[in-house]
């Protein structure tokens, strides 16, 4: 916290501050102070998270648009933040009462005023943002870098690991093998779920699953042959 209890909002956010903190700012912090993040804090967000990715996606449970209350019909959304040119740009979902469409705006320009006018042409559709949706929508792409990056970092991680250790090239092979071992494969399509041949196919596709979960941290790291010869032996062992 700076002078005069004064925050800045383009420091504060890539601090060390404990995340939780962060994100009590971030949510209690005024108008004034949030709308002062820039240009270069949005960029400086998407370069950290994009991981090689055009897009940052704000997940949809935080995802903040134009107002649900008062005269101001909800019609849009924001749905990820991108660069172009070297400027920050917001992606929107916009809907009218028959489909919808996305449309972008650059950060500057959608909170260069108190209140936001957009106009999706593919949809003859406004989309109005007023000064406190402009605010929770800045919100809410602060509060996402803040999730992706502190708080939910080490079960993306965990997730990332596990996807590389049931990687489709890895198990597909397995089941393959005890499909056709099972024969699974000449019998017609309607063949039904409740035949035990078709049961333990079932449950060797879940030992295989839950193997890899309970055993993350030894099978990561491991080649693909030998996930497999593991993987096979699980496979066997559950039917």
């Amino acid at each position: 916290m700076e002078k005069n209890n004064y925050i800045d909002i383009n420091k504060m956010v890539f601090s060390n501050t404990p995340a939780e903190n962060k994100l009590h700012f971030i949510k209690t912090l005024s108008k004034e102070e949030i709308r002062k993040a820039t240009n270069d804090t949005i960029l400086r967000i998407f370069k950290e998270c994009c991981n090689g990715r055009d897009k940052f996606y704000i997940k949809s449970e935080r995802r903040a648009g134009n107002n649900l209350g008062g005269s101001n019909i909800w019609n849009s959304c924001i749905e990820f933040i991108y660069e172009y040119k070297g400027k920050a740009y917001i992606n929107f979902y916009v809907q009218n009462t028959k489909t919808d469409w996305s449309e972008s705006e650059t950060f500057d320009r959608f909170k260069s005023s108190s209140e936001y006018n957009g106009w999706c042409d593919y949809l003859g559709t406004r989309f109005r943002y007023d000064s406190d949706d402009v605010t929770n929508v800045i919100r809410c792409i602060l509060a996402e870098y803040v999730y992706y990056t502190e708080v939910e970092k080490s079960q993306r991680e965990e997730q990332e690991r596990l996807n590389t250790i049931t990687h489709y090239s890895i198990v597909n092979p397995v089941c393959n093998y005890f499909y056709e071992r099972l024969r699974l494969d000449k019998l017609p399509f309607s063949y039904g779920t409740t035949k035990p041949e078709y049961k333990q196919y079932c449950r060797g596709k879940k030992a295989i699953e839950e193997y890899a979960k309970a055993n993350l941290a030894t099978l990561y790291g491991k080649s693909k042959e030998e996930l497999k010869a593991i993987y096979m032996r699980e496979f066997e062992k559950a039917m």
